[in-house]
């Protein structure tokens, strides 16, 4: 898939997860592989199919069984990003297509999933904290779904491979209203906000939220990078929209936030007049 920015190269930000109503699933589960110039690697080998199967099966037993068998992954070779990016993906939309096929309950998938984001935070944990200290200095983003958006498995991979990454992230409140936002990034300093949506009823807002993003920012030189599914579909969407640009999956997102993040000296001074 080709990159784009505004003004030069687009991408797309990340595959959506279940929602609360059935309509969405269907949009947010795509019946397509996964690409193929992103797989992460996978040390141990270990079939996706296979580990995708046996992660759901230990979903359906009591107690920590699905975390349990996730850790036991990595103790065993595979790597988190595997897992993460890969695994946990691969899972997420076997549970949309059951939800599609009625072979899952609402809550059945909800609780999962749940547990799935939960997962996800708890592995890339370590890591994250790590890649702060040898980064030597941390980049702001501010990550989270368009107001009124309900997938959020796919805000949250990227949020943990932008904290892997170095970041200081900030993760927008589920159900947080367009002044949250805006109050956010008029009182902070963000290098990068990150938003996603697949509703097609709320992309329609989402170029008069974007401009009222740019007005308020304390930062003058906040990039805006968005994604879902319509971004997926219409690679020009986002820089029509007014965006800096969109990426596909996490990694892609990290690449191209890596691209907007400023010299250390150059963020330390422009934080020094803002405030």
């Amino acid at each position: 898939m080709s990159d784009s920015l505004r003004g030069g190269s687009s991408t797309s930000l990340v595959p959506s997860s279940p929602a609360a109503h059935r309509a969405a699933a269907k949009a947010a589960y795509p019946r397509r592989s996964p690409p193929t110039a992103v797989a992460r690697v996978n040390p141990a080998h270990v079939p996706l199919a296979d580990a995708c199967s046996e992660l759901l099966r230990r979903a359906a037993l009591p107690g920590n069984a699905l975390e349990a068998y996730a850790e036991q992954l990595v103790r065993e070779g595979e790597s988190v990003d595997w897992v993460c990016h890969e695994l946990i993906p691969a899972v997420a939309r076997r549970l949309g297509h059951e939800w599609e096929e009625d072979s899952s309950s609402f809550v059945d998938v909800t609780v999962v999933v749940c547990r799935l984001e939960q997962l996800v935070s708890r592995l890339h944990q370590e890591a994250a904290t790590e890649a702060a200290l040898a980064a030597g200095w941390v980049g702001r983003a501010l990550v989270g779904p368009v107001p009124g958006e309900q997938h959020t498995l796919g805000v949250m991979l990227v949020a943990e491979a932008l904290r892997k990454d170095g970041w200081d992230v900030l993760l927008t409140p589920l159900d947080a209203e367009q002044v949250v936002l805006l109050q956010q990034v008029s009182h902070e300093w963000f290098d990068v906000i990150a938003l996603s949506v697949s509703s097609e009823r709320l992309v329609r807002r989402v170029p008069a939220l974007l401009r009222s993003l740019r007005r308020s920012a304390r930062n003058p030189d906040m990039r805006i990078l968005l994604g879902g599914r319509p971004f997926c579909e219409q690679h020009d969407l986002a820089e029509t929209f007014g965006a800096d640009g969109t990426a596909s999956d996490s990694a892609r997102a990290v690449a191209l936030a890596r691209m907007f993040r400023p010299e250390p000296k150059h963020r330390t001074e422009a934080v020094d007049v803002a405030g």
